[in-house]
């Protein structure tokens, strides 16, 4: 598998996270497409990001 690395800069609550799920989604690296509102994303693992709804490290 070729490893693409990609960077993500927006303004706070510019659909970041949204984005970045929706590219592992659509590329197979993942089997469902998670939610910020439910706190099920891949790149938001601590509960302090889940409780906030924000991205604080990936």
């Amino acid at each position: 598998m070729k490893i693409i690395n990609i960077g993500v800069l927006a303004h706070v609550d510019a659909g970041k996270t949204t984005l970045t799920e929706s590219l592992l989604y659509n590329s197979g690296a993942i089997t469902e497409l998670g939610s910020v509102d439910k706190g099920t994303t891949r790149t938001d693992n601590t509960l302090l990001e889940r409780q906030r709804g924000i991205t604080i490290q990936t």
